[in-house]
């Protein structure tokens, strides 16, 4: 996913419930939609089906959460951001971005991001689906073709996967995949090899990057890496880089 792509117009929030009245009705003011999660599982779920605009985090909620338990979220790798958020004693809502860095007001912040202002959005990364580690058999063809070849992933998400195979598709092929292993049954999906690189171009696995086409990808895809099995995963894996 590039920059150039379109962005969700709905933020996600991490507030404790008895938080959120306090943020309301700025919310309301904008006009968008902001939905408020309690806990870095379910909102990494959400992240998971369908990326935001950008992940908002109470300041008063992180600090009760703890620093370690935020690290799911900041350290997603993704294009849009992540954002701090306070309302002062005084009652002005102010929001604070790491990278880039940037300060604006709650309103102002989240209306610029939802215009896909890209001064908000993270300049060391161009995608906007968090991957998942898990091992998977796929399978693909040319849409023009009756025969298959065989693949691998190591990690997936709901905008596409690195096919590890001997036989890639071309850069800009139009394909159809069957991805394996997530479910009892093969998930369907067409898709673009985005680039494409032989055994013979260097000492890199052979393979391509797949990207899906969302109208022709099987809903059931999204619900497969939002399962809590791979949610527990993605999140204990920050735990272990900590312990």
């Amino acid at each position: 996913m590039t920059q150039n792509d379109s962005l969700s117009s709905t933020f996600y929030f991490l507030c404790n419930r008895a938080r959120f009245h306090a943020y309301e009705h700025f919310f309301i003011e904008t006009g968008l939609e902001v939905r408020a999660f309690e806990t870095v599982e379910d909102i990494i779920r959400e992240c998971i089906m369908e990326p935001p605009a950008a992940v908002l985090i109470d300041i008063q909620t992180g600090i009760r959460l703890g620093s370690p338990s935020l690290l799911p979220l900041d350290n997603m790798q993704v294009l849009w951001p992540i954002l701090r958020c306070n309302v002062t004693k005084d009652g002005f809502a102010v929001a604070v971005n790491v990278n880039p860095p940037r300060r604006d007001s709650l309103s102002n912040a989240i209306c610029a991001i939802a215009r896909n202002d890209h001064q908000w959005m993270n300049p060391a990364f161009g995608r906007r689906h968090i991957r998942i580690n898990t091992e998977c058999r796929v399978r693909l063809r040319d849409k023009k073709s009756t025969i298959w070849y065989r693949g691998n992933c190591i990690n997936i998400s709901v905008g596409g996967f690195f096919a590890i195979t001997y036989n890639p598709p071309n850069s800009g092929e139009r394909i159809e995949v069957e991805i394996l292993d997530l479910l009892d049954i093969p998930i369907l999906s067409e898709a673009v090899a985005i680039w494409s690189r032989s055994w013979e171009s260097g000492v890199k696995l052979p393979g391509a990057g797949i990207k899906f086409d969302p109208d022709k990808t099987d809903p059931a895809l999204r619900y497969a890496l939002a399962e809590k099995k791979y949610v527990s995963r993605y999140v204990d894996s920050f735990k272990q880089d900590i312990g």
